[in-house]
Formats: structure tokens, C-alpha cells, sequence
């Protein structure tokens, strides 16, 4: 989601001088992931035998979305006894076990009996189902950690950072990139990146998940954030935000800037595609508190096959409902492009063809614009500068892209001579790949 930021929101923090820090999310999150890979490193020692002194390393093999836990354990060396310690129990294997099996992996390198043997001996003589329970318990909470590419963590430019604080949720959007599932970082690992944050004199802090309200604890991080000096906000779905003495304690903990997710007008609509029933008339009172409340109000829709068509109607709704309470540049709008769903059954049908946005989305960026309500449809999130032909943009420019989201993106053949390919962010591949360069039009 991209949020246009308003002129008076800056709650007086100077702009970041040049020089200052950009942080690395990656090692950041580093250590996250080491963390969690240390249990399974000490259990599969103890489970297999290897004695301390001996390299014992461990990866996973199995694909992102794959539920199989497929563990490559690297013995001594040089060079390594490689074995598979995996809970597909089914498949070939020197040993079973209740709930794993353990496979020689060594393409060219030969399997050393004695080894072998041994370890098939340590396991016979160690079989208890607790422990293989305990094993598979351990390395899926870290491989639900490592999963998580380390930009969608966190992320850092010079003016804005985004931190995730959980995966939990209250709606279960069709469309969401995020497995519901994914752990969330520690309190500890919170606190050290809001203060490295602070260190790094970022601008501005998103607090992010998931959805942020569910946790105990952010109203606790929107307080430090705000004594670090940065402007803090939320993106969140604004169910909890309805309750009065929620938003007023995040109010008096230091919240500046909300950004509401907000696809469609049409209340059936919105609960089919967030798949969680009776949240949409939760989210509109909450969006109307947090403009009585005085707070920055941006409202982003995901567009998608579904919500497309009535992209103009859910503008024109956004002004009737939402147009009147806000005060002068509290109230904006943005429109994002679909990331890869974590639903598979929904990932393959829900982008539509550029050149199929370009009418339905100009219309309803016009529509808000005649309000006086500033609607952005570029950005990181957003959609590149060919689709936008002849829209009106409103509002400060939107963050620049950071290296994080032009990792999903690319640009077609036909891009190469366009005047605007430097500025523009490029295409989803998904879009690429479903629909190549339909919609594409270069700038000549």
C-alpha cells in the first residue's frame, strides 16, 4: 500500500539529512532466521549422534508453498556426509521413523557404510516418537521464520520504513501474498529494529502485518516510535479501530496515519473477498472514527478481476460516505496491483489485462480528484506510468520504490525505449506471464 503523506503530518521531525543510515533488512533479519535454525541444528545432533566438534549444517530444501518438510543435514567434511531427513515418511529411505525418514543424498559422493550403518544404528536405538514430534515441531517454526523473504519484514529507504508485526488477521483475504500461518518476529527483535529505526533517522514508521491491531503490543511501539522522533501509523483492515477505546489509546500512544484496506463498496462484495463475513460494515465505522479522530486517513483497494469493474463506483461511494467528515487533506486514496495471492486457486485468475484498467481506474482517480480527495495510483504498490495516462495525481509524490518491491517486477521488450522506464517500477510477472505486453505503450 502506498500513502500519500500530508503536509502537516510531519509531527515537526526535520527532513533525513543526507548521509544519514539506510538500513539492510536483510541483516536485519539475519539473525531472526539464525535463531530458529539453532534448535533444529541441536536437536538433529542429539537425534542422529553427531558428536560436538563435528560440522553438522542444515537447509531446507522444499519449495516455499510446499507443506513438505525436506531437510538437507550436511555430516563432517570435507567432504560432507550428506543425508534427507524428511516427513514424507512414504518415500525411500535407510530408516523410518513415526514421523520422519532418513535418506543417503549424495549425488557423486559416495555413501560411507560405516556411516550409515551407525547412524541407521543411533536411530534404531533412539527411536521415540517424541522425539521425531519434538524434531518436526522445531524446524517448522523456523522454516515458518526463513520462508518470509527478509523485505517483506522489514523495510528501509530514506524517508519511510515498514515493519510487519504479525501475520495473524482478522480477515483472510483470497488475494493476500501472506500465509496466515508465518510466525511473527519476537517482542525482542521488534524493540531492536524500531530503535535501529530510530538510530537510522528514517522519517516515518508503518507498523504493519497482517493486521497490527491484533497485537498486544503496538500500542507500546507506536509510543517508542513517536519518542524516537518518527511519525507513526498502521496499515489494518480498521475493524478494532471502531471500538472506541482501542483507537483512543493508540490516539494517545502517538498514532498519526492509518492506511485502510478498502476494495469495494458493495458490503457482499468485500466479505467474499476477504472471506471473512460481516467485516465490512466494521471497517467503514472504523475508518469514520479515525477521521473524527483527526487522524491521516489513506484508503487502498487491491485491483483485481473482481473489483475492476467497479472501480468508478467505489470511488463515487468513497466520496458520498467518507468525502464530508474529512478535513482538507485528511482523506486520501490508492489503488494497488495485485501481489502473487498465497492462494493458489486464486493466483492463477485474478489479474486482469493492463490495457483493461487503464478506463475503469482513470475514471475513478476523476472522480476523487472532482472531490478534492488525493488518489494515487503509482508508487510501489501501484501500477506503471502507461496505464495512468491522463490521470490526475494528487498529493505529495509517494515513496520511492524501494529494492524490495521491484523484486516481483519486470518490464516487457517493448519498455526498453520508453522515456519513463527509469521512474517506473514495472509489471508484476504474474502479469507478464499471463497476459505478456497487452496494455504496455511505451513513452516515446
Amino acid at each position: 500500500m502506498q500513502r500519500p503523506m500530508p503536509a502537516d503530518a510531519t509531527g515537526g521531525v526535520a527532513p533525513l539529512p543526507s548521509g544519514a543510515a539506510v538500513l539492510d533488512a536483510e541483516a536485519f533479519v539475519r539473525p531472526l532466521i539464525d535463531n530458529a535454525r539453532q534448535p533444529v541444528v541441536a536437536l538433529l545432533r542429539r537425534w542422529l549422534g553427531v558428536p560436538q566438534g563435528t560440522d553438522l549444517t542444515v537447509r531446507d530444501l522444499a519449495p516455499v508453498a510446499d507443506p513438505t518438510l525436506r531437510l538437507a543435514v550436511a555430516i563432517g567434511g570435507p567432504p560432507p556426509f550428506p543425508l534427507v531427513v524428511t516427513d514424507a515418511t512414504h518415500t525411500p529411505a535407510l530408516w523410518r521413523g513415526t514421523h520422519l525418514a532418513v535418506a543417503h543424498s549424495g549425488a557423486g559422493v559416495a555413501a560411507d557404510r560405516p556411516l550409515l550403518a551407525a547412524l541407521t544404528g543411533r536411530l534404531e536405538s533412539a527411536r521415540t516418537a517424541g522425539m521425531e514430534a519434538e524434531l518436526v515441531r522445531t524446524a517448522r517454526a523456523w522454516r515458518e521464520v526463513a520462508r518470509v523473504p527478509p523485505g517483506e519484514w522489514l523495510t528501509f529507504s530514506a524517508d519511510a520504513a515498514l515493519l510487519r508485526i504479525t501475520f495473524r488477521c482478522s480477515q483472510d483475504c483470497d488475494f493476500c501474498w501472506q500465509d496466515r500461518d508465518w510466525r511473527a518476529p519476537d517482542d525482542a527483535t521488534v524493540d531492536g529494529w524500531i530503535e535501529a529505526i530510530g538510530a537510522a533517522r528514517s522519517r516515518e514508521l508503518t507498523l504493519s502485518g497482517g493486521e497490527p491491531t491484533l497485537h498486544p503490543r503496538l500500542g507500546h511501539w507506536i509510543a517508542r516510535a513517536r519518542q524516537l522522533g518518527l511519525v507513526a501509523g498502521i496499515q489494518t483492515n480498521a475493524i478494532r479501530l471502531a471500538r472506541p477505546d482501542v483507537l483512543a489509546a493508540l490516539v494517545e500512544a502517538g498514532l498519526q496515519f492509518v492506511s485502510i484496506s478498502h476494495h469495494t463498496a458493495n458490503a457482499a462484495d468485500s466479505d467474499r473477498l476477504t472471506r471473512a463475513p460481516g467485516t465490512f460494515a466494521k471497517t467503514e465505522a472504523g475508518i469514520a472514527a479515525c477521521l473524527a479522530a483527526g487522524l491521516h486517513v489513506n484508503l487502498n483497494a487491491v485491483v483485481d478481476r473482481r473489483t475492476l469493474p467497479g472501480l468508478p463506483a467505489h470511488a463515487e461511494a468513497l466520496v458520498e460516505r467518507f468525502g464530508a467528515p474529512a478535513a482538507p487533506g485528511q482523506l486520501s486514496v490508492s489503488y494497488s496491483q495485485p501481489s502473487e495471492a498465497w492462494d493458489a486457486v486464486v493466483r492463477a485468475d485474478q489479474v486482469p489485462p493492463l490495457d483493461a484498467v487503464h478506463a475503469p481506474l482513470l475514471r475513478a482517480l476523476q472522480t476523487l480528484a472532482a472531490a478534492g480527495i488525493a488518489a494515487r495510483a503509482d508508487g510501489p504498490c501501484g501500477f506503471p506510468p502507461c496505464v495512468l495516462r491522463g490521470a490526475p495525481q494528487g498529493g505529495p509524490e509517494p515513496t520511492p520504490a524501494l529494492a524490495v518491491h521491484r523484486e516481483g517486477r519486470a518490464f516487457g521488450a517493448v519498455c526498453g525505449g520508453c522515456l519513463q522506464r527509469a521512474a517506473c517500477i514495472g509489471v508484476r510477472r504474474a502479469w507478464l506471464e499471463q497476459h505478456g505486453e497487452r496494455g504496455l505503450v511505451p513513452f516515446l
